[in-house]
C-alpha cells in the first residue's frame, strides 16, 4: 500500500477504472496529493485521465470514449485548441483548412428525427473558399469556375461557387479529403438534439445567416457567428448550398445538396432539408466543404 512520504501513514489511492493501476495518491492526514503516473486526458471527450499503464501508444485510444486522439496515418493533421463549443479543431496543411472533430454517437436525423449512429469524423469548419480553390486550380490546372468572370464573385474569403459535383469531388481528392456524406453533414449542422437550425429552433434572422437575397451574393466566411452549429461550423445554413457525396436519387443520377443559400427562404435553411441535382450542373448558389474519417470505431 502506498505510504505518504511526509507523515508515513497509509495513503488513499485512486485507480484506473479499466485496469486498476494506481492513478494518484492522497494522504488523509496532511492532504498531500501526488499523481503517481502521468495521466492521459482524451482530447475528444475531455473526461478524467486514465493511467499510462492502460493507455495504448499503438492504438491511441481513450478507454472512456473509444475515440482516437490522432489518426497516425494523417501526418498533415495538426491539433489546435478546443473551440468555444468544447470541440477540438485541427488544421489541414494541404489546403489551409480548419476541421472540427465530430464525436461518435447517435443523433436525430431527418425531418422525422430518426436515431442514426455515426462513427467519429472530421469536417471543415467553413466551406471551401475562392482562395483555397485557387490553390487547387493552380496546382492541377483544373478548370476555373465560370463565376470567376465576375471579380465580385471571386473574392478570396467568399465560398467558391459555380462548381459541379465533379469539381468538388476533384478538389477533395487533391486535398486528401472527401465530400461529406449527407448524414455527416447534418450531424455537423444540427448536433444531437434534433434542433431545426444550427443555432436552435428559432427562425433565422439577419445576424444568423445570409438568406432571402438580403445581401444579394455569397458573403465572406465567418460573417454570421451567431449562426454557428453546436460544433462551431459556420455557414451551414444559407450563403451557399453544399454538395455531399451521397446520392439523392441514384436511378436519376442526382447528388445531394444541403444547407440552403443566399437566395433561400427559411424553410430550406433547415438542417434536415435535402435537395438533389445533376452532378454536372453548376450554379452561383452552390459550393461545398470537405470531410475526413477519424478512425474505425
Amino acid at each position: 500500500m502506498p505510504m505518504c512520504r511526509k507523515c508515513s501513514v497509509p495513503a488513499q489511492t485512486r485507480r484506473c477504472p479499466e485496469c486498476a493501476t494506481i492513478v494518484d495518491v492522497s494522504c488523509p492526514r496532511c492532504q498531500m496529493h501526488a499523481q503517481v503516473t502521468a495521466g492521459f486526458r482524451c482530447g475528444s471527450c475531455g473526461r478524467a485521465p486514465i493511467c499510462m499503464g492502460h493507455y495504448s501508444r499503438e492504438d491511441k485510444l481513450c478507454a472512456d470514449c473509444s475515440v482516437r486522439r490522432r489518426p497516425p496515418s494523417l501526418p498533415e493533421l495538426k491539433s489546435l485548441k478546443k473551440n468555444e463549443f468544447g470541440h477540438r479543431e485541427y488544421s489541414w496543411q494541404r489546403d489551409g483548412s480548419r476541421l472540427v472533430m465530430i464525436p461518435a454517437g447517435e443523433f436525430l436525423y431527418g425531418d422525422d428525427n430518426q436515431r442514426c449512429y455515426l462513427p467519429s469524423f472530421l469536417i471543415d469548419v467553413w466551406p471551401v473558399t475562392n482562395d483555397q480553390y485557387h490553390r487547387f486550380v493552380t496546382a492541377t490546372r483544373h478548370r476555373q469556375p465560370n463565376e470567376w468572370d465576375d471579380p465580385d464573385m471571386r473574392q478570396p474569403r467568399r465560398p467558391v461557387t459555380g462548381v459541379t459535383w465533379e469539381d468538388a469531388n476533384a478538389y477533395a481528392a487533391w486535398a486528401g479529403k472527401r465530400l461529406p456524406e449527407e448524414q455527416e453533414w447534418e450531424k455537423a449542422a444540427r448536433g444531437i438534439d434534433g434542433r431545426v437550425y444550427p443555432w436552435g429552433n428559432a427562425p433565422p434572422h439577419s445576424k444568423q445567416a445570409n438568406f432571402a437575397h438580403q445581401i444579394g451574393r455569397p458573403s465572406s466566411i465567418g460573417r454570421f457567428p451567431d449562426g454557428r452549429s453546436p460544433y462551431g461550423c459556420v455557414e451551414m445554413s444559407g450563403n451557399v448550398m453544399e454538395w455531399c457525396s451521397s446520392w439523392f436519387d441514384q436511378s436519376r443520377g442526382t447528388r445531394v445538396l444541403r444547407g440552403g443559400a443566399w437566395v433561400s427562404q427559411p424553410n430550406t435553411l433547415r438542417a434536415a432539408f435535402r435537395f438533389g441535382d445533376q452532378p454536372e450542373l453548376e450554379y452561383p448558389i452552390v459550393g461545398f466543404r470537405c470531410a475526413l474519417p477519424w478512425s474505425k470505431d
